[in-house]
């Protein structure tokens, strides 16, 4: 989750890395330290050092999907219930995390990190003072709930221009879903189901479209793409040239909306 200090322990070791759901952006980042930090230890880094989980949620039509979609802003009380104190404890981070943390959560206006907000974050970095948010108004008894509600809602379509979440027919997400296997060319693809207040029967729906559908063509890129996992190719086993530019490792589209946040 954004932390330097872990992935250059990682590559150290020659472990694979995962991304949980983290922005592409900084991501791509970290993709890049590691490789840098694979290549002081003599190894080239590849696809089958990364992997990356996506919160996906699929249904039969995209109103449905969207509406789904939208109890992901819920689930696990993370982004918009969580308390700061509980989610990152003194000690929990260090300052290098910390701070990319911060600059990470105040590049995305109105949002937060697992209940932490930007000022939060930001204090320990002598951050300018940000306006209180909904959720500290509806702390202090001072917002309604039905204002919090639209606070949340009303962020959504920003989380899902991010890629965040990713919500609709199998013939909809596929094409997101191949743009972060194009940008970060992970080997391990983990799909992370909707939390929430979502039906036994919407979750099964899900599952079925997922493993009828949607895997099958996920397969199928990556075969295209050369995405080599840990089974088929053992990290660390290539060894690195020193004065040689290494492999790239992600693929930053021209478009870098993609990228964004």
């Amino acid at each position: 989750m954004l932390s330097p200090e872990t992935v250059e322990w990682c590559a150290e070791r020659k472990y694979p890395y995962l991304g949980l759901g983290t922005s592409l952006k900084d991501t791509v980042e970290l993709w890049n330290l590691y490789g840098d930090t694979a290549a002081k230890h003599g190894y080239m880094a590849g696809s089958e050092n990364f992997g990356y989980i996506q919160h996906v949620f699929v249904a039969d039509n995209e109103q449905k999907a969207e509406e789904l979609g939208k109890c992901h802003l819920f689930g696990g009380g993370q982004v918009n219930f969580s308390r700061p104190e509980h989610t990152l404890p003194p000690g929990y981070n260090s300052k290098a995390a910390t701070r990319r943390l911060a600059q990470a959560t105040a590049s995305r206006s109105g949002t937060a990190f697992l209940g932490v907000s930007a000022e939060q974050l930001g204090k320990a970095q002598d951050a300018p003072p940000r306006k209180m948010s909904t959720k500290q108004r509806l702390q202090r008894g001072e917002a309604s709930i039905e204002e919090a509600r639209a606070a949340i809602y009303g962020r959504y379509p920003k989380t899902v221009r991010s890629m965040a979440v990713i919500s609709g027919t199998p013939k909809t997400v596929l094409p997101k879903i191949r743009r972060i296997l194009e940008t970060l060319r992970p080997s391990v693809f983990g799909f992370f189901a909707t939390q929430g207040p979502i039906s036994f029967e919407d979750r099964m729906t899900n599952i079925r479209l997922l493993g009828q559908e949607v895997l099958p063509a996920v397969r199928e890129y990556g075969k295209e793409l050369g995405l080599l996992d840990p089974f088929e190719r053992a990290p660390g086993s290539r060894p690195y040239v020193t004065g040689t530019q290494r492999e790239p490792l992600v693929s930053v589209p021209k478009s870098r909306s993609a990228a964004a946040n």
